[in-house]
């Protein structure tokens, strides 16, 4: 059996095989994976763009794990490498990479086509500039949970 390199699907690929890479995600854990995927390559993020939106994060976060050490900063930039490439997403680590992308609204559309083909559309926004967000992204970077997960 051949040994895949876990890494073979990093952004990278997105601009050498677009179609394999934005597809190679995991069922229904995926689709969040697939749509932050889809953005990069519309919005045109390349390897070096994302380094630089990524260290830009890192920098403004202030996250406690990042700290000011060098070595600190380093492990946080590589897991949130590593999590922004995975196959899977969370809501919370989809909501994570739109901020790294400096995105300040999301609106969320749902087009459902019901078993008798009717069509309903669904819509809720999000401003991650709100207050209550910017609260919750501090909870987060002090170390702090939600227990509502």
């Amino acid at each position: 059996m051949r040994k895949v390199n876990k890494r073979s699907f990093g952004i990278g690929n997105l601009h050498r095989d677009p179609t394999e890479y934005i597809t190679k995600t995991s069922g229904v854990a995926g689709i969040l994976a697939s749509l932050w995927r889809r953005i990069q390559f519309d919005i045109g993020i390349s390897g070096t763009r994302f380094e630089i939106l990524l260290t830009d994060f890192i920098n403004k976060a202030k996250r406690n794990s990042a700290g000011e050490h060098p070595v600190s900063r380093h492990f946080t930039r590589g897991n949130l490498r590593r999590e922004l490439e995975k196959d899977k997403m969370t809501i919370k680590v989809f909501i994570k990479a739109m901020r790294l992308i400096r995105v300040k609204k999301i609106s969320f559309i749902v087009e459902l086509t019901h078993s008798d083909n009717k069509v309903t559309l669904h819509r809720t926004d999000v401003d991650l500039g709100s207050p209550e967000m910017k609260a919750e992204f501090a909870r987060e970077a002090r170390g702090e949970h939600d227990n509502e997960e």
